[in-house]
Formats: C-alpha cells, structure tokens, sequence
C-alpha cells in the first residue's frame, strides 16, 4: 500500500490498479492514523519527502514512532545529494547522514540505523554533482 501527497499522482497511480490512499502528514501530524485498522506492515518507505520539510528530523521521528505502532521493522529513507537538492525549488531543507543518524531521527522509536549507502555509486561527494545520487538509509526496529 502506498500513501501520497500529491492527490494527481494518487489519481494516476489508482488509475493503474495500485493501493494508494491520500496522505496529508501535516494534518495528521505525521502519526499514520488514516492507514487502514488491522492492516499489517513490515516496511515504510519514505522516498524523496524529508528534504521538502522545515524540520525533517522531528517529521522522522513521528514517523518512525508511528511505524513502530503499526509492528512496522524496517524503514528505507531516501533523499538526494547536494546537486539533487539544488536543482528542486520545492526543497527546504539539506538532509544528509549526519542528520540522519542523529539520536533525534529515531527518538523512542526503538529503530536503529542499520546501514547507509549511496545510490547509484557508494561514495558521497558524486552527490556533489550528480543530480540523480541520494543517499538509502535502512533503520530496523528490534521488536
């Protein structure tokens, strides 16, 4: 199941027969409360969001705090390097490792940084120049 923003990209997606709802974090306060009752999760993705955000690390962790709640063990983080960031208006705020891997992200979440890694090639500063070169973070969730 897949939950967006973008009420277009929602339409377009149902359109092709996938399980997409409408998310408004901001008026749920991030808390995942409209994801249908007695569904099971084992994974949340949250793919090119956080940079568009005043406050990224705060939005993580109600998400992940959320997940949790859903028995959700693992969550993918994606977010562009420098170039990627540059190139949208639509972006806030720069998120990188650092940021990430900060004890804030996760709060009382119980998820942990598992691992990081830069994509298409594992190595930082091409995000620097490439446009198309994010940062994948994997948090798990010891149950």
């Amino acid at each position: 199941m897949g939950v967006e923003y973008n009420p277009v990209s929602v339409e377009y997606c149902r359109a092709r027969g996938l399980d997409v709802a409408y998310y408004d974090g901001f008026a749920d306060n991030w808390s995942l409360s409209t994801l249908p009752v007695g569904r099971a999760f084992r994974s949340v993705v949250i793919s090119h969001v956080l940079e568009h955000l005043e406050r990224p690390v705060e939005v993580l962790s109600r998400i992940l705090s959320a997940a949790a709640s859903l028995g959700v063990e693992r969550a993918l983080v994606i977010v562009p390097g420098r170039a990627g960031y540059r190139i949208d208006a639509t972006h806030l705020t720069f998120v990188d490792l650092e940021m990430l891997a900060q004890q804030a992200a996760t709060g009382t979440s119980g998820f942990i940084l598992e691992r990081s890694q830069y994509f298409p090639f594992d190595w930082r500063q091409l995000g620097d120049w490439l446009p198309h070169h994010e940062l994948q973070v994997v948090y798990t969730r010891n149950a």
